[in-house]
């Protein structure tokens, strides 16, 4: 048995510790899904979109359960900022993004201390950006690892490996009460 988008919503945001933005919940509350099969890239090119996939891995990586990369993760940032962004907003996060592949580049270790540390510096100073602004590289990243968490978490591989929801049996409301108000069942 799946758990409602609204419950999985809510559970996303309780990770975070903040609200889901506007356009991934608007894209997980439609029901958003990367088709399955060859992905062709909208946003980003071939080899940008490898980078993305290396860089969600990283913050998701495969252990017992799958990681980002096997949930399609990077197809499903590309395809959020095509088809549920405003186009300006779109624009300049994708820029931000470009940024980001641009300033982390190497070996998984590498990339791992190289998001670490701006994970740090995001901790630390933590200011929002302005919506008239660029993004930078630090706000990018915190735009793509909540975008990684809501892709993998309602994903296929997400729901299935790791939530593994159980089957509590069918909901049973419709029951007598007793004189005294009390429920018997």
């Amino acid at each position: 048995m799946l758990m409602d988008r609204r419950t999985a919503l809510n559970r996303i945001a309780l990770v975070l510790g903040a609200a889901v933005s506007g356009p991934s919940a608007a894209a997980f509350l439609s029901g958003c899904r990367v088709p399955d099969g060859l992905y062709e890239p909208v946003v980003f090119t071939d080899g940008e979109l490898a980078s993305l996939g290396q860089i969600v891995e990283t913050i998701l990586p495969r252990t017992d359960t799958g990681g980002a990369l096997d949930a399609g993760v990077h197809h499903y940032i590309d395809l959020l900022l095509a088809e549920y962004y405003p186009q300006d907003e779109s624009a300049a996060l994708a820029q931000g993004i470009r940024d980001l592949i641009a300033h982390v580049q190497g070996e998984p270790a590498e990339l791992f201390d190289q998001l670490r540390e701006i994970d740090e510096r995001i901790f630390r100073e933590g200011a929002p950006r302005r919506a008239d602004e660029p993004y930078s590289v630090d706000e990018a990243y915190r735009e793509v690892r909540q975008m990684t968490l809501v892709g993998y978490y309602t994903s296929q591989v997400g729901e299935e490996q790791e939530l593994r929801p159980h089957d509590m049996g069918p909901y049973q409301g419709d029951f007598e009460m007793a004189q005294d108000g009390r429920a018997r069942v």
